[in-house]
């Protein structure tokens, strides 16, 4: 899973730097995949293997990395109230450094979840909280995958709902 989630980071990044619709955007109803977004799908594979090899010192940088990805998002929205178009418009709008609150969210919990599976302490206690923060990214993408389907939300909608397809899938895949 840690590589799938990997080849899927590293295929955004390809997506992003090459403009390359198919790769940036392979469903047409949301939107591209940011550069952050990207990155921070790469981070969350390579922590998981990490996690596979008992390394739970780059699990816990993974994970933290990540919290730090979904805090800067959260603070840059909460900071800096005006609107940015996340939908792309005819030509494909490739933003690197914006995150939607959603991919915010999804970001915390899912490192969250990471920090759980580093914890040193006693195997169940840490799996009682990965899998904590795992029901919750879970839930949190089911939603926003189902708001996406059954709503098409505009510019401001897609500030709170407008992660991209890459991101909800692996931290879909995450949390499960």
């Amino acid at each position: 899973l840690g590589w799938l989630l990997a080849v899927v980071g590293v295929l955004g990044v390809a997506g992003w730097l090459l403009a390359h619709g198919r790769l940036s955007q392979p469903v047409a109803s949301f939107p591209p995949v940011s550069l952050i977004e990207s990155l921070g799908i790469l981070i969350i594979g390579l922590a998981l293997v990490a996690g596979a090899s008992r390394r739970s010192r780059v699990v816990a940088l993974g994970g933290l990395t990540t919290i730090a990805l979904g805090l800067m998002a959260l603070g840059r929205h909460l900071f800096l109230a005006e609107p940015i178009a996340m939908a792309p418009g005819p030509g494909l709008t490739l933003i690197p450094l914006t995150l939607p609150v959603s991919s915010g969210l999804l970001f915390v919990f899912g490192g969250a979840g990471l920090i759980g599976l580093s914890l040193p302490t006693r195997a169940d206690r840490s799996r009682l909280i990965a899998g904590a923060f795992g029901a919750i990214e879970v839930v949190l993408c089911l939603g926003i995958l189902t708001t996406r389907v059954m709503w098409r939300p505009d510019v401001q909608g897609s500030l709170l709902v407008g992660s991209s397809f890459h991101l909800l899938i692996a931290t879909l895949l995450l949390g499960l």
